[in-house]
This record gives C-alpha cells, structure tokens and sequence, in this order.
C-alpha cells in the first residue's frame, strides 16, 4: 500500500548542516558569521559601547553603508546591499540571526547553495528598494533577504498542498523525479494556511495593514518595523522559489529550466533596473522633503543640511533650511541660504507665504530684512 508523499521539508539534513558543521560548511552559517563580524564591528566603532550595542547611532550606520535616501538620491546604489549585513542593536541582531539560523537552514538544504544566495541577495536589495520608495528612514537588517526565504517556505507550502489536494495518484518514480500523490487523498480538505512559512508570511501582512492603520490615525506613533523591506522581499522570495522549482530535480515540480532561467533573468533585471532608475530622480527628494516636514525643526534642519552635503546650491533646499533659520532668528545665516532662490520666479509665491507666516507670528524684523532683499533681487533681475 502506499504511503502519502513525505513533506519536502522534512527530509533529513545533510551532515554539513549539522549544530557542529552549519557555522563552517553552509551558507547559512557563514552569513550567520558575516552578521556578527560586522555587529561588533559597528559596536566598535561607536562612542559607548555599551551604548552602541544598543545603537551605534545615525552617523555610524551612515558611515557603513546603511539604506539612507539622501545618499540613494544621489547614486550610491551599494545602499541596497550594505544593509543586509547591518543591525541596529542586539535586539534586532539576536532575532534576526535567529530567524537566518531557523529558515535558512532549511532552504539551503532544499534548494541548494546557489539558489539559496541568489534568492537571498535578490530579496534583500529588493526589500531596501521597496523600503527606499516608501520611506526616508535610515535603515538596516537582513529582514527583506530572510523573508525572501520565507517566500520560498511560502511556495513550496502551496504547491505541496495543491498537488496533494488536486492529484489523488500513487507515487510516481520517472527518472530523479518523483511526482507527489496517495491512494485515499481524494477527499482531504485543502488548507488555507498550509505551513507554518505561510502563516509567517501572512501574519506580517497582517501586522504592516495594521500598523499602517495605527499611522494614519495618529502621526506620533512610530515602530522600527520596516514593513516595505519586509513585503518585498517576499515578493521577491516567492518568484525566485517558483523559479528554484522549475530549475533543479525535486518532489514537487518538473525541471523545466528554459522557463526557470527566464524568471530568474527577468526578476534581476527588474531589481537592477528599479535600483538603478531610482537614483538621480525625484520621486526619493519628493518623499525626504514631505517626510521631514513632519518632523520637528531640529530634525528638519538636519535631514536638509544632509542633502546639502551633496548638492550645496540646491535652491529648494537652501530654502527650506532658510525657512528654519529665519523663524529661529539667525537672519545673516537664512539670507546665506535665500541668496539662491531670492531670484528664482517659481519661489516668490513661497516668499509670499513666508512673509505671511513671520508676520502671524510678529516677527517683524525677519518680514523687513526678506521684504528688503526681495526687492533687491527684483531690482537686480530688472
């Protein structure tokens, strides 16, 4: 009689991945490693360093490479694969690398080491892509890779359980193929969550529809939780396991590599494509400035002082900082900044506005020095 088709991530480990062998002998383990070299890097080079376990802090995340939009904005690509290897504090070190050490065991031992690094790079630079398009925070993780491999979980859970539902067949042996199926099957209740890879993935979709809920009702609430990484790179998980499906000899799916090969070419050229357009382009300044508006004026005259590292005669930004000084009163060190957009036409209505808003707030002195300088440039454009 024949047995149902034992679940493909139940066969047994290979010796390597072993608690003695996994650290040296898998990709897991080495990547494992690799996030702990540079955890104490970071923590190293920090101030305290009780503090900088907790969190190295902005400028040092910065320094070693940290998603950050500013630097993005302007072609520093490598951005998008820095982060993988960064954690902000051994809370997010330990749980990360726990979740590396559960997961990816299991599909590296499933897919193989290069399917393995593949689906786990692809997934991390397009997680801090999508993490890029949404937000401006400074971020840094291996949260879009793992989930990546969570998407592989994710796939191969539902092809399992389709095949198992819809192919009441005995156990077929062709080749190195072996064709899932069991006599008495017919009547089995498909599952809609059917693996515990499929409830992680659709609990995280849970918590980012929530979170975003609890943020748009109330704008002082904030978590360190980067759901974009997180959704995208599963997205990106479950086409490269499909793709990882169709490539090599397994329980599941005939290899049928010419398609296999097409998805993995289409799926990284449409990372690399995205990563790249997003570089020089509006759509990241559009989203830092609207961001920093939100935030307090300290903040603000950071974010766009950090712009101007880049682009020092930005007009817009020159201006925005100026806006700041000017209502803090430091009038010699905002009209340092007007001076580049005092004569722009597409700014008198923003001159306007301001002009409007200092004298709301009776600041007088700050309206008859801008009035001042209005007019002369006006004079001067004559």
């Amino acid at each position: 009689m024949n047995q149902p088709q034992q679940h493909p991530f139940r066969v047994p480990f290979e010796d390597k991945f072993s608690d003695r062998n996994y650290l040296r002998k898998t990709w897991t383990g080495r990547l494992v490693l690799a996030n702990g070299i540079m955890f104490a890097i970071l923590s190293l080079s920090g101030g305290s360093f009780l503090q900088s376990i907790l969190n190295p802090g902005t400028e040092v995340l910065i320094k070693f490479g940290a998603k950050e939009a500013v630097a993005l904005a302007h072609g520093e690509w490598w951005r998008l694969v820095c982060p993988i290897f960064l954690h902000i504090g051994i809370i997010h070190f330990l749980l990360n690398n726990a979740a590396l050490r559960i997961v990816g065991r299991i599909i590296e031992n499933y897919v193989g080491s290069f399917w393995f690094l593949l689906i786990y790079f692809i997934s991390g630079i397009f997680g801090n892509v999508c993490s890029a398009l949404s937000n401006t925070a400074i971020g840094a993780g291996a949260s879009g890779a793992i989930f990546g491999l969570i998407g592989v979980g994710v796939v191969v859970e539902w092809v399992y359980e389709f095949k198992r539902h819809k192919i009441p067949a005995e156990v077929l042996v062709q080749g190195d193929i072996i064709e899932v199926g069991a006599v008495g099957e017919t009547n089995r209740k498909f599952k809609m969550i059917p693996g515990p890879f499929t409830f992680m993935a659709l609990l995280n979709i849970g918590l980012a529809i929530s979170l975003n809920f609890i943020f748009a009702l109330s704008d002082s609430v904030s978590i360190g939780i980067d759901n974009a990484a997180h959704l995208g790179g599963l997205a990106a998980g479950m086409g490269l396991g499909l793709a990882s499906l169709l490539s090599v000899p397994n329980k599941l799916l005939a290899p049928r590599k010419l398609l296999s090969k097409g998805l993995v070419l289409m799926s990284s050229l449409v990372c690399v494509g995205v990563a790249f357009s997003m570089t020089n382009t509006d759509l990241i300044k559009n989203l830092y400035v609207a961001e920093a508006r939100k935030q307090e004026p300290v903040i603000q005259y950071w974010r766009y002082t950090r712009w101007l590292e880049f682009d020092q005669v930005n007009p817009q930004f020159r201006f925005l900082r100026g806006e700041l000084l000017i209502k803090n009163g430091e009038y010699d060190e905002a009209m340092k900044d007007f001076q580049f957009s005092l004569a722009l036409p597409e700014f008198k209505g923003k001159f306007d506005q301001l002009i409007l808003e200092l004298s709301q707030q009776g600041n007088m002195q700050g309206v008859m020095i801008l009035k001042k300088s209005l007019s002369k440039s006006s004079l001067n454009r004559l």
